[in-house]
């Protein structure tokens, strides 16, 4: 029992580590109107980004691509102002995205957001908007397949999943397999199950399945169990909401977020190579391991 609460302990602290080997410098969604934070208790709405850090912007050559397979982002928000986007509506492919749910517009801040309230983790990102989740933050496999098939056509360098389904799918777990053939870092949500089981894709072998912690650096009773390769923020944590202003987030999909936007930095590192990133993770997770 000692063992598995020291080995649990250790990996909360893994994505924290990460984040030092990339620079070392330095859903539930509720409503948070506020337009500055300026009392201690608004102020710790901000301490993921504390915790993770923030890579400087323009000081890589190399720009990451990063996709976000979500609701969509309202790209418009103050805070992406200055970021390249390319889209694809898996639901629709011939309409434009409109993100009517809110969730990926709040991961999008996460990893990008620019700075005129928070600062996301990479900042240098090509971010690649991916509508998979409808209106009800709800998603068929079928789409997602889809979106995941365009991402790889578009040799994207991470794919951010914050979201899961409770069964294995063979669709899904094939065009998994052939993005992590094709060198796609593949981060997911393990899912808000109270502990039980995680959910898919972050269960499939290759995939980054990422948990949820809090203030105090400890798992998030919400979070799922079992394979977990990460740990990162993901209570009370401030980031975009659809409106143009900010919300209030809980949960292992922002988790990823967080983690995604960690790993970017890895690849934005301009002496960094994917293959470079991709053997770092690797001695992360054997030492997880052992």
């Amino acid at each position: 029992m000692k063992k598995s609460k020291a080995l649990l302990l250790f990996v909360s602290c893994l994505v924290i580590l990460a984040i030092v080997l990339c620079w070392g410098l330095s859903g539930d969604v509720s409503e948070d109107n506020s337009k500055s934070y300026k009392t201690e208790k608004e102020k710790d709405l901000l301490w993921g980004y504390k915790v993770i850090g923030h890579e400087k912007p323009n000081n890589h050559k190399n720009y990451v691509k990063i996709a976000i397979l979500d609701s969509g982002i309202n790209k418009s928000h103050k805070e992406f102002k200055d970021l390249t986007f390319y889209e694809y509506n898996a639901i629709k492919p011939k309409k434009s995205i409109e993100d009517d749910y809110g969730h990926g517009t709040a991961i999008a801040g996460i990893i990008a957001a620019t700075g005129e309230e928070i600062k996301g983790i990479s900042q240098n990102p090509i971010i690649y908007d991916v509508k998979v989740l409808n209106k009800n933050g709800k998603g068929k496999v079928e789409d997602v397949v889809k979106g995941i098939k365009w991402c790889i056509e578009q040799k994207v360098d991470i794919i951010n999943i914050s979201f899961g389904f409770g069964k294995d799918y063979d669709e899904l777990r094939n065009v998994i397999k052939i993005a992590l053939d094709n060198n796609i870092t593949i981060t997911a949500a393990s899912g808000n199950t109270l502990g039980l089981t995680v959910e898919y894709p972050a269960k499939y072998e290759g995939v980054l399945s990422i948990s949820s912690l809090n203030e105090k650096l400890k798992i998030d009773p919400i979070s799922a169990k079992g394979k977990i390769d990460f740990s990162a923020p993901g209570v009370n944590i401030k980031t975009t909401d659809i409106h143009g202003g900010y919300t209030k987030v809980k949960g292992t999909s922002f988790a990823t977020a967080f983690a995604t936007g960690a790993i970017g930095c890895l690849y934005s590192k301009k002496y960094k190579s994917k293959e470079n990133v991709h053997q770092t993770l690797k001695k992360i997770q054997l030492i997880l391991e052992s």
